[in-house]
């Protein structure tokens, strides 16, 4: 919108667009900071049409002008006091598709698909036993370690479920075992697996082998590793959804690869 009588950038000017849907409604307005402004165009969006049936501009000082069949997927000028409109040409660009789940969280850890499992300082959450890694894989089955807190409301929703699936899981020759990447509150994981009666084995870790997963200092849980019975990674499975427990139950039930 172009201003007359009501100023250069019309302010406070409504614009009413018509189409298949109905009528749209936007108040031109704006904004401004150090070294940022709002947009000052209108957008309006149309779907499917190919064009707006009608547009009508109520301009501040009580002026009306309406343009009629507008075509969709066009930017225009509307200047006010003068009749109809001009196409404004503007440089198109394709924004980059988001970052997927899996990428932002191979992006934190230390590790990738394809590689080895980091060599850990472990210990049995229950017993206080010291464990490895490699101690607890065995040879010619799959080991599915599964990242989590206790402080992690996601992997509360999770571990029921994955104690569901923990025979299914054995049977289909992978062994479950709960990584807590707990460090300040590493005292709680006892009463925490107690309290839930957790039915897999259940490891805590140093804040060095925390480090050694993240190295970027940010834990994302849930998470789960699956290793072969040499250690390397197959597969990273991040968070706790709907893709994630459909790909849990393929494991437990002989479809997973």
């Amino acid at each position: 919108l172009e201003g007359r009588d009501a100023g250069r950038d019309a302010y406070g000017t409504i614009v009413r667009v018509g189409s298949s849907a109905g009528t749209m409604t936007k108040i031109k307005s704006g904004g401004s900071g150090y070294l940022s402004q709002s947009d000052p165009r209108l957008l309006f969006g149309l779907g499917d049409d190919t064009h707006a049936e009608w547009i009508e501009v109520a301009w501040p000082g009580g002026e009306r002008q309406r343009l009629e069949r507008v075509p969709a997927r066009s930017s225009i000028r509307i200047v006010e006091g003068e009749p109809g409109f001009t196409r404004v040409d503007e440089p198109t660009f394709d924004l980059p598709e988001p970052v997927s789940r899996e990428d932002a969280l191979l992006a934190k850890l230390g590790f990738e698909v394809g590689g080895e499992f980091p060599e850990l300082s472990l210990r049995d959450a229950s017993s206080g036993t010291s464990r490895r890694v490699r101690d607890l894989i065995r040879p010619g089955r799959r080991l599915l370690v599964n990242l989590w807190a206790t402080w992690c409301i996601p992997c509360a929703t999770e571990i029921p479920e994955l104690m569901q699936l923990h025979p299914g899981l054995t049977a289909n020759g992978i062994d479950l075992v709960g990584l807590s990447v707990d460090v300040g509150t590493r005292g709680n994981v006892p009463d925490y697996v107690a309290a839930r009666e957790m039915s897999y084995p259940v490891l805590t870790m140093d804040e060095a082998s925390v480090e050694a997963l993240y190295p970027t200092g940010e834990s994302v849980v849930p998470a789960s590793v699956l290793l072969d019975d040499r250690g390397r990674v197959l597969e990273i499975l991040p968070g706790w959804n709907a893709e994630a427990r459909e790909r849990y139950e393929s494991l437990a039930g002989g479809g997973g690869s």
